[in-house]
């Protein structure tokens, strides 16, 4: 696949993961609409990538709201006529020990990180097969959805999981109708994934947000050894041009998940 003129929308996409993906995409020719929460962050990336209005518009979306994801899609195609690639990124990166976690945490996350996909897929998906030369989906999960997470993750690790085994369900069925498929496996990328304040609209209020933040969210915050946005940007065009079905950004938790599928083998019956 090449890049140039094709319209692709990134969810999440003000910042973070999704920015990086959203310059990649610029640099490559693309036009690109941007789906994102907070107008905080739509109002930064509309800065930074001033130089490239023309080829660039955002459409502020709540990611678990179905109504607006429609209107999304609406305007998007009423702005650029048509979409070829959808990037499922929007993510909130819940991590609080288990004596913590409300419901309101789990139904958070899991209509944010898992129900965003669903929502994109649902909403999107018609407009990718109605294209004579197909699309691509791009859906980000983790390296938490590959291996085994501890307690404190067991929220996002759940919701990422799904992402993936959605994924690989899906990405033969799409096939068929010419719609590749890829699952995003980041590691520790800087981005503002961890917070949680900004991102979590009213009616999830008594999630892990209203809390004061401890000193162990703070050491989670985003250092600046983790991987920069724009590198993952550049793998995520790398595999979608490969029609990759995983792109993994980091070697890290490799030994986790290898143990995690010998110990599935070493039980699962010969006959």
């Amino acid at each position: 696949m090449t890049f140039e003129g094709k319209v692709a929308v990134v969810t999440g996409g003000a910042s973070g993961i999704g920015l990086g993906i959203v310059r990649a995409l610029l640099g490559a020719e693309a036009l690109v609409a941007v789906l994102d929460l907070r107008p905080d962050h739509i109002a930064q990336a509309e800065t930074e990538l001033a130089e490239y209005r023309e080829r660039l518009a955002f459409f502020p979306t709540d990611v678990s709201d179905r109504d607006a994801m429609a209107r999304a899609a609406r305007a998007v195609v009423e702005h650029f006529g048509r979409v070829d690639i959808l990037i499922n990124n929007a993510g909130v990166g819940i991590q609080r020990s288990w004596d913590k976690v409300s419901y309101a945490d789990w139904d958070f996350a899991l209509q944010v990180n898992l129900g965003g996909v669903i929502n994109g897929i649902m909403t999107f998906e018609p407009l990718l097969r109605a294209n004579p030369q197909g699309g691509h989906i791009v859906n980000t999960a983790s390296l938490a959805g590959l291996a085994s997470v501890p307690a404190a993750m067991a929220i996002y690790g759940t919701t990422k999981t799904a992402v993936v085994a959605l994924s690989e369900a899906l990405a033969p069925e799409f096939a068929s109708a010419g719609i590749g498929m890829s699952i995003l496996c980041p590691g520790l990328v800087r981005s503002n994934i961890q917070d949680i304040n900004g991102s979590r609209p009213d009616r999830f209020r008594g999630a892990v947000a209203d809390r004061e933040t401890t000193p162990e969210d703070q050491q989670r915050m985003a250092a600046a050894s983790w991987m920069d946005p724009d590198e993952v940007g550049r793998m995520v065009l790398e595999g979608i041009a490969a029609q990759r079905l995983y792109i993994i950004t980091h070697p890290t938790h490799r030994e986790k998940f290898e143990a995690r599928v010998a110990a599935v083998l070493e039980v699962w019956p010969s006959v």
